[in-house]
């Protein structure tokens, strides 16, 4: 295969495979197509395992049209061969996810909410032993981690010891009781990573709640085990056959952390300021507990609009927009030029592990500098050159980042990052249950990863998301003062991209203090 007519035939394939479209012209543009940086990271493992290749993620960015990548697949290099390596126990990101539990204080902010309005004639024997077998299927939901010394040693229990919990429950109580169940932490050593509740409203309405532990899933495990339990049901009243036998979490293996991404890490980050946040509401404690609140982020249909219009025209993403202006504000309020955010990343790559039920996600650090004479427009690049060459040294994972950077930890401060900003790109899940209304409900576990935490959601419709923050450090007037100063500063920014970011700090004093 040296033609590049041949290759270009063989990557439109795979383009129209991720991008959901049927034909692929030389002259489109993967990101115009709807294409985004989850996206562009599943091309260039696809093109690594379907055509032999090494291409880096940042190669979609540099020539986002089928022929110009074409050109960048042929020339690029071979990938040696691999190694056959057996199935690992635990990743890094469970036993980071295992000992953030064990110090949890009873707010767990690692747990996933997957609730489900069910209106109609439900045939509740049926959903129970689908949500038995959904259990039974994936060895990651039925998986406990006793401590052995310190660690954690994973220890897979048959499917009889996973039970469904049946409550009644009044309209007026549901909200509040689906926050706790949200809310309540998981002991890992002795109980199951997934917690199932059938709620009886009445006999024609119900309210399944499923929770998740991080340690068994993440946010791209939802719409698989909904779909799964979706066949399950159908198959258990005889509509439909069972599905295939899935693929386990611990068969995919996870990316190895090479000797060099590891340096350039540790070489990207070596003196990046360690703690910078916005300043409290009242003094910082000695020590941080998992507390949090959540306020929406308030992005109408016109301001989305505006942000995907500025982010075409200067050439990058939504996230990377959404990402600059956290960063000026986050500079504005520290006082630092040289600022360090958290976001994260899908972590699967792999075609391999698309349809496997875990938690793949793993969080990397985006180091922006805001220069003086910086413009919104700079800084949008800067994000995005950063964010990409993250991309592109993945299989390290933050903790092993934090330990080879060195330094003391503070039981006050998150290691390195104490901001966070994520963009969902896949859409919200959307539950089908044969013959029955099923609508998706929306729960907030109300935890704090950080102090502060810009969650997005970008799926085509109107830009949505929470900020969520620390109760320790904020008050709710604050955080919503941030949320609407972020909106507004997103606004700005699409305005004018060429006007500089010292100039945009004044401009949004003043629209703020009239709004």
């Amino acid at each position: 295969m040296t033609a590049t007519t041949d290759v270009t035939a063989l990557l439109g394939r795979v383009w129209a495979e991720l991008l959901g479209v049927d034909s692929v012209a030389p002259d489109d543009d993967f990101f115009a197509l709807g294409g985004h940086s989850v996206t562009a990271t599943r091309l260039t493992a696809r093109v690594r395992k379907r055509l032999g290749v090494d291409l880096p993620v940042r190669a979609v960015f540099e020539d986002p049209t089928l022929a110009g990548l074409a050109a960048r697949v042929a020339s690029a290099p071979v990938v040696p061969p691999t190694v056959d390596r057996p199935a690992r126990v635990m990743s890094d990101v469970q036993r980071l996810q295992w000992f953030a539990e064990m110090f949890s204080d009873g707010h767990s902010p690692y747990t996933i909410p997957l609730t489900v309005r069910i209106r109609g004639r439900l045939d509740t024997p049926a959903l129970r032993r689908a949500l038995r077998d959904v259990v039974a299927r994936h060895e990651v939901l039925r998986t406990r981690y006793p401590d052995r010394d310190g660690q954690p040693v994973p220890e897979v229990d048959p499917a009889d010891r996973f039970a469904v919990g049946m409550l009644r429950v009044t309209e007026d109580d549901l909200d509040g009781w689906l926050r706790a169940q949200a809310r309540l932490p998981f002991r890992l050593g002795t109980e199951l990573p997934v917690r199932a509740t059938l709620c009886r409203l009445s006999a024609t309405d119900h309210v399944l709640s499923l929770v998740l532990h991080h340690i068994a899933g993440d946010g791209w495990s939802r719409a698989l085990l909904l779909d799964d339990l979706a066949s399950l049901y159908a198959f258990h009243r005889g509509l439909g056959p069972a599905p295939a036998t899935p693929r386990q979490y611990t068969d995919v293996v996870e990316p190895e952390a090479t000797d060099s991404d590891v340096r350039w890490w540790v070489d990207h980050l070596r003196g990046a300021p360690s703690r910078t946040t916005f300043a409290g509401s009242w003094p910082r404690p000695a020590a941080l507990t998992d507390a949090g609140d959540s306020v929406p982020l308030p992005i109408g249909p016109e301001s989305t609009e505006r942000v995907r219009a500025v982010a075409t025209a200067c050439g990058t993403t939504t996230y990377a927009v959404c990402m600059a202006a956290l960063v000026a504000l986050l500079s504005w309020d520290s006082g630092e030029t040289d600022v360090v955010v958290a976001t994260s990343v899908a972590g699967r790559a792999e075609p391999d592990a698309e349809s496997v039920v875990g938690c793949f996600i793993n969080t990397v650090a985006v180091r922006t500098r805001v220069g003086v004479e910086s413009t919104a427009r700079d800084l949008f690049g800067a994000v995005m050159r950063s964010t990409v060459d993250a991309l592109d040294h993945p299989g390290v994972s933050f903790d092993r980042i934090v330990r080879d950077l060195g330094g003391a930890r503070d039981p006050a401060y998150r290691p390195l990052c104490q901001v966070m900003l994520t963009m969902h790109n896949e859409p919200a899940p959307r539950p089908q249950l044969v013959d029955l209304d099923a609508q998706w409900v929306e729960v907030d576990n109300g935890g704090a990863k950080c102090d502060v935490f810009v969650d997005l959601t970008d799926d085509g419709g109107p830009l949505r998301g929470l900020l969520t923050y620390r109760t320790q450090l904020y008050d709710r007037a604050f955080a919503a003062d941030l949320a609407a100063r972020l909106c507004t500063l997103l606004d700005l920014m699409a305005a004018d991209p060429d006007r500089p970011v010292a100039a945009l700090r004044s401009l949004l004093e003043e629209t703020h203090v009239q709004a």
